[in-house]
């Protein structure tokens, strides 16, 4: 039995939108890459220079420390809250799709 053009037109529709999620899927991990790659700075880096505060008696250790935990501890909080937002607004595109 042949398929109707109903339900070509229906499989295509599918096959569409399940390549748009894959690519949205794979744009997320992209920017993921972008964000790790070009805007982080190291927990390494970021040592590097309050020890060289440390050793300039710039800043004691403690506060180095303390310093380096706490932006470390704020920027995984930001990028997971822009990563949540983010995937919040594929996740709307893709019900708009729909």
């Amino acid at each position: 039995m042949a398929e109707s053009s109903d339900e070509k037109r229906s499989a295509s529709k599918q096959s569409t939108e399940a390549g748009d999620e894959a690519r949205a899927d794979k744009s997320v991990q992209a920017f993921r890459d972008a964000l790790e790659k070009s805007v982080t700075l190291s927990r390494d880096r970021l040592q590097e220079v309050v020890d060289d505060a440390v050793a300039r008696g710039r800043i004691t250790r403690d506060d180095a420390n303390e310093l380096v935990s706490r932006l470390v501890s704020r920027s995984r909080q930001q990028t997971e809250s822009m990563l949540r937002d983010l995937e919040r607004l594929l996740g709307q595109a893709r019900d708009r799709l729909r």
